[in-house]
């Protein structure tokens, strides 16, 4: 059985390769569309943990990233849910 955030993580998948696909057909150049700027397995993660209620640290505009302690490979970012913060990895919290 999947989890809740298994499952935003496929909607987000779908969702994102939709509107590449839509930006495709509709002419868009490669470097002005969705596709330059997203990654298949880092952008439907990040928008899984949006849609879950947690919200991105900014400093300066910029998401807080951090490495990875589990994994030691992926950038964890920093988000915020109420007053408390975690740190998820595109790798180690897909579960």
């Amino acid at each position: 059985m999947q989890t809740l955030r298994q499952t935003n993580i496929e909607i987000e998948a779908k969702a994102l390769a939709a509107t590449i696909l839509q930006e495709k057909e509709a002419g868009v150049v490669h470097f002005d569309g969705t596709a330059a700027v997203t990654d298949a397995f880092l952008t439907p993660f990040f928008r899984a943990v949006q849609r879950e209620g947690f919200q991105a640290k900014l400093e300066r505009g910029c998401m807080v990233l951090r490495r990875c302690i589990r994994c030691n490979k992926y950038s964890a970012g920093v988000y915020l849910k109420g007053s408390e913060e975690f740190e998820l990895c595109p790798l180690c919290d897909r579960h």
